[in-house]
């Protein structure tokens, strides 16, 4: 597992989504898309990683909590954003056998 702390808002970044696209580089397979909602509504199914919005508001979510899932289940990306002193804060959490070779 490998984790990183980002400033929230710099996942609109030009570097953030080269960092997307070498993520795809390493699997380009469907993607499902887990939050708390998922437990009732089941998960959303997106063709790949570069199909995620990665520019949702910080709001989208109250739990902080967005969880992606290669298709094979070789691969997982967890974005936990939070709050703290005024800051809001980006943890990206990589897991498998691919994404956790991609250096931010």
């Amino acid at each position: 597992m490998r984790k990183f702390e980002i400033p929230f808002e710099e996942k609109n970044s030009e570097r953030f989504s080269k960092f997307l696209n070498n993520l795809y580089s390493k699997n380009q397979l469907s993607i499902y898309i887990w939050t708390e909602l998922s437990n009732d509504c089941g998960v959303y199914r997106i063709p790949s990683i570069l199909d995620f919005n990665y520019h949702f508001v910080f709001e989208v979510n109250t739990d902080g909590l967005i969880q992606l899932l290669s298709e094979n289940l070789d691969d997982e990306l967890i974005f936990d954003f939070t709050e703290d002193n005024n800051e809001r804060l980006l943890e990206i959490e990589l897991s498998g056998a691919n994404w956790i070779k991609v250096e931010y």
